[in-house]
């Protein structure tokens, strides 16, 4: 028997329902609620009682007539068995390691799973996700690499003297559509490939299609929109649709290209 650890990323298919035990722990939080509901937690009070003379006198543990209740603390609720159906999909997110605690995985259901459990990430102790009956073959979430598509619009802050927003410099405001490609969003930049391309315009009449490096690796849509995806044509796809200009799909394909050969060299 080999050990296997999968990459950040794996997609893992189960064949059998998995149940395990899921903590009150924050990063559970809403994953609990919307298998569970609230969780209902033990309460413990401290306090003391009357004619108390030193700081440990008549020390009250629970609430009794004569005690008087100082604090209030919240414990964790009790761990609760959670099954996971046969057929679902997790996705490998992170691992939780630390000497002296229990290691933990993340996994992550994505909205698209067809199983009737609600989507999102949780984390599960190493000890259950060793009982784990799973397809053989492990699938990375980006088998091509990740394609991005990005929105973005503003003025440029580098050259802005009023440093407030709204800015009141009369500066040009600015727009860039991005399309780029990371071959292992997971891994280091070092071992992996990335290629983008960047189509600016601005209302002082800029029009500009360049390749400005890979700025925009971990992006969000917290400034603008986002969108990730794991074939090259469902991006172009959604560009088109997102009214990006033909020729800057053209730009992007041929800095995407070398890279792409590249990598698939390496891997052989």
């Amino acid at each position: 028997m080999k050990m296997l650890i999968p990459k950040i990323g794996t997609r893992v298919v189960l064949t059998q329902p998995w149940t395990f035990k899921l903590e009150d722990n924050y990063r559970n939080e809403t994953f609990w609620k919307d298998c569970h509901g609230e969780p209902k937690k033990q309460i413990y009070y401290y306090g003391y009682g009357p004619g108390a003379t030193g700081p440990t006198s008549n020390y009250q543990t629970s609430p009794t007539p004569t005690a008087i209740c100082t604090t209030v603390t919240h414990s964790a609720a009790i761990p609760i068995d959670t099954t996971i159906p046969a057929g679902t999909v997790l996705y490998v997110e992170s691992y939780h390691i630390q000497k002296g605690h229990t290691p933990q995985l993340s996994l992550r259901i994505k909205k698209e799973n067809k199983t009737k459990i609600p989507n999102g990430k949780f984390l599960a102790p190493v000890d259950d996700i060793n009982k784990m009956e799973v397809e053989a073959s492990f699938a990375p979430k980006y088998p091509h690499g990740r394609f991005t598509l990005r929105m973005t619009e503003g003025i440029d802050r580098t050259n802005c003297k009023c440093r407030v927003y709204p800015c009141s410099c009369g500066l040009p405001r600015f727009t860039e559509h991005i399309l780029s490609w990371d071959s292992d969003p997971d891994a280091g930049y070092r071992t992996s490939k990335q290629a983008s391309c960047y189509h600016t315009t601005d209302t002082a009449g800029l029009d500009r299609i360049a390749d400005r490096g890979f700025s925009h690796r971990y992006s969000s849509s917290r400034d603008g929109y986002c969108k990730h995806f794991d074939s090259i044509q469902t991006c172009l796809n959604w560009a088109q649709k997102k009214g990006f200009t033909q020729s800057h799909v053209d730009a992007f394909i041929k800095a995407y290209d070398p890279k792409r050969i590249e990598w698939e060299k390496s891997k052989v």
